[in-house]
């Protein structure tokens, strides 16, 4: 027998369902639309960054052949960090990577 005004236990049973089915649905929007705008974005940001050609041939180096090529006397440390620091001046603009030079 039905108390007055509450539904039986399988009417409750179909609108949670329902509900749970609606919510997740629109989390999926939701999850779905955000992804499509942040790619876009991206892609968007992506294209607008113009990084600078590498001008020496010095930052090509791996750390190990830079350290050997110093030890040797080939290139001198100082050298070596002026083209580094010249390289960080030209990219730092377009990637925002340093926020404070000594």
């Amino acid at each position: 027998m039905l108390s007055r005004g509450l539904p039986d236990v399988h009417t409750t049973y179909v609108m949670r369902a329902l509900l749970f089915t609606v919510l997740r649905t629109v989390r999926f929007l939701l999850d779905w639309g955000s992804d499509l705008v942040y790619a876009l974005l991206y892609e968007w940001h992506k294209s607008q960054v113009r990084i600078p050609p590498i001008s020496d041939v010095l930052l090509l180096d791996s750390a190990s052949t830079l350290a050997a090529k110093i030890r040797e006397g080939r290139v001198s440390s100082q050298h070596v960090l002026d083209v580094y620091r010249k390289r960080l001046a030209e990219v730092n603009p377009s990637l925002n990577c340093v926020v404070d030079q000594r």
